[in-house]
C-alpha cells in the first residue's frame, strides 16, 4: 500500500494510473477490478464466438494487460505485436483517415513512451490498452455476436389463465 516513487510510473494499469494520481490504494484497486472483471468476461465470451486465431491471441494479449494490476513497462513489448497484428488485420487502408490504425500505431510504441509519460503525470497506458481491446474486440466480431445476444427477448410464455380458455 506504500507504493509511491519510480515504481509507480512504471505501472501501465488503470490501477497505476490512479495510484499515480495519489489515489488511495483501496479506491485504486477497487476501480481497477470494476474494469478487470468486465475485461476477463469479455475475453472469455470472446473465445467461444471468435473463431480467428490471430484476433483471439490480440484479444488475449490485450486483455491481460487491462486485467493485471501490477504489469509493469518493460512487460508491454508483447503489446507491441499486438497491436502491430491489429494493424495488418483491416482498416481502411488509408492510415491518415483510420483512427484505428493510429492508436494501433501508438499501442505499437507503447513501451517506448510509458515512463516519459508517467514522469509527467500522465498515465496514458490504460487509455491507449483500453482503445486497443476496444477497437479488437469490435474488429474480431465479438461485439457483434454480444450485441446480438442482447438484442434476443425472451421468449413471450403464455400466462397460465390464457391457457386455460
Amino acid at each position: 500500500q506504500r507504493l509511491n516513487g519510480t515504481f509507480l510510473f512504471m505501472l501501465t494499469s488503470v490501477f497505476g494510473g490512479l495510484r499515480n494520481w495519489g489515489i488511495p490504494f483501496s479506491v485504486a484497486i477497487g476501480l481497477h477490478a470494476a474494469l478487470a472483471v468486465p475485461v476477463a468476461l469479455a475475453t472469455v465470451f470472446a473465445f467461444y464466438v471468435v473463431r480467428d486465431d490471430d484476433h483471439r491471441a490480440i484479444l488475449l494479449i490485450l486483455g491481460t494487460f487491462l486485467i493485471t494490476p501490477y504489469v509493469l513497462t518493460y512487460d508491454t513489448g508483447m503489446v507491441s505485436a499486438a497491436a502491430a497484428l491489429l494493424m495488418i488485420k483491416g482498416g481502411s487502408g488509408d492510415p491518415s483517415k483510420d483512427r484505428r490504425r493510429i492508436i494501433a500505431t501508438l499501442g505499437a510504441i507503447l513501451p517506448m513512451c510509458l515512463i516519459g509519460f508517467g514522469l509527467l503525470g500522465l498515465p496514458v497506458a490504460p487509455l491507449i490498452l483500453g482503445a486497443l481491446y476496444a477497437i479488437a474486440f469490435r474488429r474480431s466480431g465479438a461485439a457483434a455476436s454480444l450485441l446480438a445476444i442482447l438484442a434476443r427477448t425472451p421468449p413471450v410464455r403464455p400466462s397460465p389463465a390464457a391457457v386455460s380458455d
